[in-house]
């Protein structure tokens, strides 16, 4: 929702910020976090949320580290993917991301071009998501079908078929994809990526074309990007770009390696001083006849 709506999400390490009572669904990807207009409220929330809960088993013991600014402080070492190597992403939405580390590299900050050399994720976390929401929602699916969004009852019905191989291979493969990620970051302080494929769009219809290429309409070609980060349990931020030419807004995502909170905060920090976005309001004017209205935008 941050990236769509011009603010600021912050997704910490998982166990970052306890929870309770525990969910009826795995701990596998499930993480809470703020929403905020600026970095500073958002590590104000984290400061407030976050510490060990004895109720929950994998709430974090160490205390999360904090960002300074100091001069003596080496700079993060920033690689930027506009695709992550797989995804297709629309122009403008590169291009506002692009505007925003343009900015970062004038401050002096190092921005490569670069991705960890990830699988495409869907291969694991197709079985362990399906397997997860049968066991939360599958009940209910079955007996009130009436009450789900259509495309939430495609993806769940045919979860009920998820073998337990499945499950055990999606496993295997979620602690590669840990290493994978884990290696990157031993040469990059934080990733930077597109939270989104595309901008807002009309609510119900997600565009079946992204970046000039037909791709399948739905949660996983519009929004592609934070699955890995979710299975990799890394702390992302979303960070306000530069609007595109029609005003809607585009969010960066900001990725760092797992426990390291810090390095996210420094960098969507700067970004926030170079290019600010704390004073930027939608229009809420009424809309001319020729144009949807805000409750059909998402």
């Amino acid at each position: 929702p941050s990236a769509v709506c011009g603010v600021v999400g912050f997704k910490p390490t998982t166990g970052r910020i306890p929870m309770w009572p525990t969910p009826p669904s795995s701990r596998l990807f499930v993480t809470v976090g703020p929403i905020a207009r600026t970095v500073a409220d958002a590590k104000l929330a984290l400061e407030v949320m976050s510490g060990p809960d004895r109720r929950d088993p994998i709430s974090l013991r160490d205390p999360m580290p904090w960002w300074r600014e100091a001069a003596d402080i080496p700079l993060p070492r920033v690689a930027w993917t506009p695709d992550l190597g797989q995804f297709a992403v629309d122009s403008e939405v590169v291009a506002s991301c692009e505007l925003a580390l343009g900015a970062l590299a004038e401050l002096g900050w190092c921005v490569d071009l670069a991705h960890p050399a990830i699988p495409s994720p869907w291969e694991t976390y197709g079985p362990l998501f399906r397997a997860d929401a049968w066991l939360e929602l599958g009940e209910a699916a079955q007996a009130t079908p009436e009450l789900f969004d259509p495309e939430a009852l495609a993806e769940l019905l045919p979860a009920r078929h998820v073998a337990t191989g499945e499950v055990i291979t999606a496993l295997n493969r979620l602690t590669q994809l840990r290493r994978t990620i884990d290696d990157f970051f031993l040469d990059y302080d934080v990733l930077a990526m597109p939270a989104t494929a595309t901008t807002a769009f009309p609510l119900g219809l997600p565009p079946t074309v992204i970046g000039g290429r037909r791709v399948e309409p739905g949660w996983t070609t519009y929004m592609p990007f934070t699955a890995a980060w979710n299975m990799g349990d890394n702390p992302a931020a979303t960070i306000p770009c530069p609007p595109t030419a029609g005003g809607l807004p585009v969010g960066l995502l900001l990725v760092a390696r797992v426990g390291r909170e810090d390095l996210v905060l420094r960098t969507a920090r700067a970004l926030e001083q170079a290019l600010p976005w704390a004073h930027r309001r939608p229009d809420l004017r009424p809309a001319p006849a020729d144009r949807q209205p805000l409750d059909r935008l998402i």
